[in-house]
């Protein structure tokens, strides 16, 4: 497990299944917080990533590439209406991150299907 001072905003990280209805195995999923709030809470913002794409809603899965730098073994999509938060002790460890056009992409699409846009 992570400690989130060793934590970044982008970071691909394993999240433990914590049962529910995306318990089971552990899944990739990339870290949203805030660098300046790191610390001061418990539960961090993640965005799970998928390897199914959703058809006519480009805005919903952010396309991740598979390679060295994002540690996905397949090409795979942020699961923008998935975000959720969870303990840092379901964090398990760091695989990847994504660049900052992929971040920029990914908090377009949070802020519009949030209704912050």
């Amino acid at each position: 497990m992570l400690g989130a001072d060793r934590l970044a905003r982008g970071d691909l990280v394993t999240v433990a299944g914590g049962g529910g209805e995306f318990g089971g195995k552990p899944r990739p999923a990339i870290i949203l917080q805030s660098p300046l709030l790191f610390g001061s809470t418990v539960p961090l913002p993640i965005c799970p990533v998928t390897s199914l794409p959703v058809e006519n809603a480009p805005l919903l899965r952010i396309p991740l590439a598979d390679g060295a730098t994002t540690g996905l073994q397949a090409p795979s999509w942020a699961a923008i209406d998935l975000v959720q938060t969870i303990r840092q002790r379901r964090i398990g460890e760091r695989i990847g991150n994504v660049n900052g056009e992929t971040m920029l992409a990914i908090d377009r699409a949070l802020m519009v299907f949030l209704g912050l846009a």
